[in-house]
């Protein structure tokens, strides 16, 4: 949505997905921002759908079952997940194990 290549990242970046939201090109852009910090990280949470971290599911919790907007995750256990994740991040606890439904993306 933006020409990242003009900016400096020099803060770290948690990046947290769904698996199907990536493009090559969303691929790209993620790869280009960790490379300034070796401390930032790209996860994807899986049996979701980018709507999974939004209010849809809050605001119309049916939306599922005439819908298939949402991934099979629970919108509670994506906001529970999310939620921790960003708190270890923040709080740098990397001893902290990611839960099966999260995978790193691009690690070495």
């Amino acid at each position: 949505m933006f020409d990242i290549e003009q900016l400096i990242f020099d803060k770290k970046i948690l990046c947290i997905n769904s698996v199907n939201w990536h493009s090559e090109v969303d691929k790209e852009k993620i790869t280009y921002i960790l490379q300034f910090r070796k401390d930032s990280k790209s996860l994807c949470i899986k049996e979701t759908k980018p709507t999974n971290f939004t209010d849809v599911g809050f605001l119309f919790p049916t939306i599922k079952t005439f819908t298939h907007i949402l991934g099979n995750q629970s919108i509670l256990k994506v906001l529970n997940i999310t939620n921790n994740l960003m708190i270890n991040f923040v709080e740098d606890n990397e001893s902290e194990i990611l839960p099966p439904e999260v995978f790193e993306e691009f690690a070495e």
